[in-house]
């Protein structure tokens, strides 16, 4: 083996010996028997505090979700569509005439 390799195998090992000592000591400091802050009791019982709540990411995926099939559809009917506006797509006759093409001659059929 390389004197290199032997070398950085001893710095490992001995990092890892402090490394562990270290740890031991930190845990012989702390004490069973310390008090808690009514502080610290609260936080414990509360549990993570978020930065954004939950319901404020729902709405946020729920908006994202609906203007995502909104802008989909509006640049569905504008480049693949006829090429009319984009806002069109927003307008109730362009869905009763699609509505129309789809069940046309069927039960489905609506009435005028």
């Amino acid at each position: 083996m390389p004197p290199e390799r032997e070398r950085f195998i001893e710095q490992t090992n001995d990092f890892q010996e402090k490394h562990y000592e270290v740890d031991e000591l930190n845990d012989d400091e702390t004490e069973p028997t310390q008090k808690k802050t009514k502080q610290q009791k609260r936080r414990e019982k509360k549990g993570r505090i978020r930065l954004i709540p939950i319901w404020v990411r729902l709405l946020i995926i729920v908006i994202a979700m609906v203007s995502s099939l909104v802008l989909g559809a509006m640049v569905g009917y504008w480049l693949v569509g006829d090429g009319g506006a984009p806002t069109d797509v927003l307008k109730p006759e362009t869905w009763y005439h699609i509505y129309d093409i789809i069940f046309d001659g069927t039960e489905r059929q609506r009435t005028h």
